[in-house]
């Protein structure tokens, strides 16, 4: 990070699901810091989530994985929620594997 600050850890958490519960509402893990202005994806990154997989990948799609809605950073949260079922990625990462995605496009 030529010239740059060094990164800093803002938040770290976990998500635990039980067996058999509920699908967790669709939603972002962050906002772009203009909102929908469309300068967001020009800025320097500003937050980045990662994941790691505790299971493995077959595993994963029985207890439902992590999904992306390609473009979904540019759509208003309503026209998300019509267009995720259709369009939705899962994020099939196995035990000991990394995700890494950029809050300019989440």
């Amino acid at each position: 990070l030529h010239g740059a600050e060094p990164p800093s850890l803002v938040y770290s958490g976990w998500i635990f699901s039980h067996p058999a519960s509920a699908d967790q509402p669709w939603h972002t893990d962050g906002s772009p810091l203009f909102g929908s202005s469309g300068i967001n994806e020009s800025l320097p990154s500003y937050a980045v989530n990662i994941f790691v997989g505790l299971h493995d990948a077959d595993e994963l799609m029985v207890l439902g994985p992590t999904e992306f809605v390609v473009g979904s950073h540019q759509m208003d949260p309503e026209v998300v929620m019509e267009t995720m079922i259709d369009t939705a990625i899962p994020a099939v990462i196995g035990k000991g594997d990394v995700l890494l995605y950029d809050y300019r496009i989440c």
